[in-house]
């Protein structure tokens, strides 16, 4: 198969095209992130309401824990466990966002500067940021041979630049979906106005 053909296994087919998209390298920065946004929110949406409440159960007892002044974080860790035994979502969702909730504990424990009274929607935006680590970011294999004969270097880079693009929209969706307790009514942002040029502007 051709370096231009390749469309890696490990990436689902919702993630195909921002990957050939970061591989073309014909888009800009926020162009790209636009359609990985895109394949992301589908995601959000098609898992559903379930891993949220979730995510939100979790980071209502990590204030919890937090507000007591508990900090035996054995406790706290099997606390989480605990709740995500009991969703009602699938074995993989309940570990996505069991991840979210263990790694804002691993931060707070070791000294992150973290917003406790926001726990729950930050818990929230952390579950948004495990499916797009899970299903896209990590999903890239590390090999030389990447579509369009792209080198793994350049891949990485414009991985990392577009997801520097796309975090403060995940912030926004678990604004919303801390209110909602659904994805349903979640959107892509708008697209950035580029202003007209006044040729008389500035002139004098």
């Amino acid at each position: 198969m051709a370096d231009g053909d390749i469309l890696h296994d490990r990436l689902s087919r919702l993630y195909q095209k921002p990957y050939k998209w970061l591989c073309q390298g014909k888009a800009d920065n926020n162009e790209c992130a636009r359609v990985l946004m895109s394949a992301i929110l589908r995601d959000i949406q098609k898992k559903g309401a379930a891993p949220v409440i979730l995510a939100k159960q979790i980071g209502e007892s990590l204030k919890q824990s937090f507000d007591n002044g508990c900090r035996d974080w054995g406790s706290v860790g099997k606390e989480l466990e605990r709740l995500a035994q009991q969703a009602s979502c699938s074995h993989y969702l309940r570990e996505l966002v069991l991840r979210a909730g263990k790694n804002i504990l691993h931060n707070i424990r070791y000294g992150s500067a973290i917003e406790t009274s926001k726990l729950v929607e930050l818990t929230v935006r952390q579950y948004i940021h495990e499916i797009y680590k899970s299903n896209f970011e990590q999903s890239i294999p590390l090999t030389t041979n990447h579509y369009n004969g792209v080198d793994n270097d350049t891949v990485i880079k414009r991985v990392q630049a577009v997801g520097l693009e796309i975090l403060p929209t995940f912030s926004k969706w678990a604004k919303q979906v801390n209110t909602d307790e659904d994805v349903a009514n979640l959107r892509l942002p708008r697209r950035q106005k580029v202003k007209e040029i006044d040729l008389g502007e500035n002139l004098l």
